[in-house]
């Protein structure tokens, strides 16, 4: 569910990306796939590829593409296309993957990251030169950093859809059966082009999944135990994995809980009203901080009002046309607003920027907050949706579509700001009529197997907007060996904010220093 790796830069020009669905894939995965070729087909990135089982898995390492930081490493593995397959010659499918290796001359050993998403793409931070946006200075001394794009995601295999028709901006928020109605014949239309695009892999993208292939990944490092750090989505990716295989997890965090158990009203209202509370927070930062460009207003009042203006009469988004026209839509729906103002609201250092947008707004220029049209097939949205509905649970599309339209009623009393807004109404709304049948639908962790890992930190903000304490907590009671530490602060997740939660997940992982279970942090 983490999507802060593409932030758009502080000009009147730039359009709001989609909250959490922004990473996209182009040039730079063509370009890693084109080098990789040099030791292996381009066919190893589709479904086809034919391994008898029980074959020692190996990661075929190389130099990555010159353009890219020279310390890096890149990597392939191939995996089964399903785990359940276990006759001879089953169908392979390849994940890439980076590493940046220790610059300690002893390394304390081998680290694996999932950024979240699910969609986000690892491997692109990295090869960006990002990689200290997602893990801090001392992990990467100490420890070969590996960054794997996940099943679906990037360069492994990716999910393939119509951007076209996803651009064609069906309403996300429902009020009506009549809207509820045109959403599911969208949602067949659009994950009939998935399927038709990606392929068998478009049925195999589910967690539990992308968990074994990480035992895969273990093996091929040749450790005993794996560590992990997973952030957001990636938290569910950890737990279902130490679910799976207990006895071989090494050192594990998991930041930005999400707890695969919920209902779906209970995930959605949970949601709402933590993106709720975070809203009032950036509120009251704007009635007492001049460095928002609302300070001295009711800034409360305004966002509601401009929210209904515009439910009424979309926001131009002025520049989004004309030569910016393929990028990003003409204008902004107060949902759409609602939207994509979470991706600032989840970190506070993008505040003063999303003031500034909002004041754009109410001078009739929504540009940097409207949506970024995609321009790719392999678009990490793409992933996520096809991700996040192998792992929803199977009903029919009617019955769970009037349901939804009962939290949102609910949701628009309980949180009156975000009105049921954010990840999990996206998830939800996309879900109805997708054709794959769910395969790792919610569902409380196994207790009992669980009890056999060495503990698990938990780390959650007090004031997360999209993955709510109450997760970390409901995790807890379903991880025995679960060490649970709070931020005592606003913003999605808390590693990359480099304070003293920071230092204590490092601890964690060098020294083997475990915090002391339910401290709050400050920072």
């Amino acid at each position: 569910m983490s999507e802060k790796f593409a932030d758009a830069p502080l000009t009147a020009s730039a359009p709001r990306l989609p909250a959490r669905s922004r990473v996209t894939t182009g040039t730079w995965a063509l370009r890693f796939i084109v080098t990789l070729a040099a030791i292996a087909s381009i066919k190893c990135f589709a479904a086809g590829e034919k391994t008898s089982p029980g074959v020692v898995p190996t990661i075929s390492w190389s130099g990555c593409p010159s353009e890219y930081p020279s310390y890096l490493d890149c990597g392939r593995l191939s995996v089964p296309l399903d785990h359940k397959c276990s006759r001879p010659g089953c169908r392979q499918i390849e994940l890439g993957m980076v590493r940046s290796k220790a610059k300690a001359s002893k390394p304390v050993g081998n680290l694996v990251l999932n950024p979240g998403g699910p969609g986000s793409s690892l491997v692109k931070i990295f090869i960006q030169g990002r990689q200290d946006e997602v893990v801090g200075p001392k992990l990467l001394h100490s420890f070969n950093v590996i960054a794997p794009d996940p099943r679906g995601v990037g360069i492994s295999t990716p999910v393939r859809c119509s951007a076209s028709l996803y651009n064609s901006r069906i309403p996300l928020y429902m009020t009506s059966e009549a809207e509820l109605a045109a959403r599911i014949a969208w949602n067949r239309a659009f994950s009939e082009s998935c399927v038709r695009m990606t392929g068998p892999v478009i049925r195999h993208v589910d967690t539990i999944s992308a968990a074994q292939d990480l035992d895969y990944i273990r093996k091929a490092l040749g450790d005993e135990k794996l560590n992990f750090m997973g952030f957001s989505y990636g938290t569910q990716l950890g737990s279902q994995y130490a679910e799976l295989f207990p006895d071989r997890v090494g050192k594990m965090v998991l930041d930005g809980v999400l707890d695969h158990s919920q209902l779906d009203v209970d995930g959605l209202m949970t949601e709402a009203i933590s993106y709720d509370d975070s809203l009032k927070g950036f509120f009251k930062w704007c009635n007492t901080t001049t460095e928002c460009a609302l300070h001295g207003q009711d800034i409360s009042t305004i966002f509601d009002k401009l929210v209904n203006e515009a439910n009424e009469k979309p926001i131009p988004a002025p520049g989004c046309l004309g030569s910016h026209s393929a990028k990003c839509a003409p204008n902004v729906t107060g949902y759409e607003l609602i939207m994509n103002a979470q991706n600032d609201v989840s970190e506070p250092p993008l505040w003063r920027r999303l003031s500034y947008s909002l004041r754009e707004a109410l001078q009739g220029n929504a540009t940097r907050l409207s949506t970024q049209l995609i321009t790719n097939e392999t678009a990490s949205a793409f992933s996520h949706t096809a991700i996040s509905c192998l792992d929803a649970k199977a009903q029919d599309e009617l019955s769970a579509g009037r349901s939804l339209l009962g939290r949102l009623m609910a949701a628009r009393v309980l949180a009156p700001h975000t009105r049921g807004v954010s990840e999990t109404l996206q998830i939800q709304t996309s879900c109805l009529g997708w054709p794959a049948l769910a395969a790792n639908p919610p569902k409380k962790l196994s207790r009992e197997r669980l009890a056999r890992t060495p503990p698990i930190l938990l780390v959650n903000a007090l004031h997360d907007p999209s993955t709510s304490v109450v997760w970390a907590l409901g995790v807890r009671e379903q991880m025995p060996t679960a060490v649970n530490i709070f931020r005592d602060g606003y913003g999605h997740t808390s590693y990359w904010d480099y304070g003293e939660t920071q230092e204590a997940i490092d601890s964690f992982f060098i020294d083997g220093r475990m915090p002391a279970d339910l401290t709050v942090f400050k920072t």
